[in-house]
């Protein structure tokens, strides 16, 4: 009878992947910009506001470019993500 030779082992070997600084900077800078749509888009929303006034379009803008920073900050971040694939394919 021939001996066989099986790995029954189900651990795979561990794949390490630095730190990555990047993406951490762009984790920041999302959190950052979330808090400044909050404080802009709360002072449109959190009261009566006149439709008219120089303020609400300066707020406008501001919340505008805050969430145009947080599109940008998410799309890094999920190709950041997207390269966190295991070697063994599951």
């Amino acid at each position: 009878m021939s001996k066989s030779t099986y790995n029954t082992d189900p651990t795979p070997e561990p794949v390490i992947k630095s730190m990555n600084p990047e993406a951490l900077n762009y984790l920041n800078w999302f959190m950052s910009d979330a808090s400044s749509l909050r404080n802009w888009a709360g002072q449109i929303f959190g009261s009566d506001i006149d439709l008219n006034s120089p303020k609400l379009m300066e707020l406008k803008n501001a919340a505008q470019i805050s969430l145009s920073e947080l599109e940008d900050d998410i799309a890094k971040i999920k190709e950041f993500i997207a390269t966190y694939i295991p070697t063994n394919n599951n």
